[in-house]
């Protein structure tokens, strides 16, 4: 029987406490009555960065990585640089922008700090803002 993580998704050997590729925790023990269950509503390969990107390219300041939206935060585990959390109560307000044929959303915090995320969609030829759009109608309602 094959186990995976139940952070980014990948297969993992049963005796292993850690994944190797995005670092959680595969041995944790939760109970209902210590821990809030989170349940993953969105996953998708996606890009990621701090404030908005320079330029038309989603090279350069764009970090490849896992999008993933659960009813509580937004995380990205970024390729090569671990995770990074937002709590869907630290989120201020949701923005959709478009540069070429890519759909982008850009998250401002409450404490001002703005992040821009692009949600891939792997099949060449498709319309690029699929995913993003699902992600961004997701986010504006746990948001609302």
């Amino acid at each position: 029987m094959a186990k995976y993580c139940h952070e980014c998704g990948k297969p993992v050997q049963l005796e292993w406490n850690l994944c190797p590729i995005c670092g959680a925790n595969l041995k944790t023990t939760e109970t209902s009555e210590t821990q809030k269950q989170s349940t993953i509503i969105f996953k998708s390969k996606g890009y990621f960065c701090v404030g908005k990107p320079k330029g038309f390219t989603l090279s350069g300041n764009m970090k490849k990585g896992f999008i993933i939206l659960s009813n509580w935060d937004l995380t990205f585990l970024i390729k090569r640089s671990g995770k990074f959390i937002i709590p869907i109560v630290e989120i201020e307000k949701v923005v959709k922008f478009t540069r070429r044929m890519y759909v982008f959303i850009e998250i401002t915090s409450k404490a001002g700090k703005s992040y821009t995320i692009w949600s891939a969609n792997m099949v060449l030829g498709s319309y690029l803002g699929g995913k993003t759009n699902e992600l961004y109608s997701l986010l504006s309602h746990l948001i609302n």
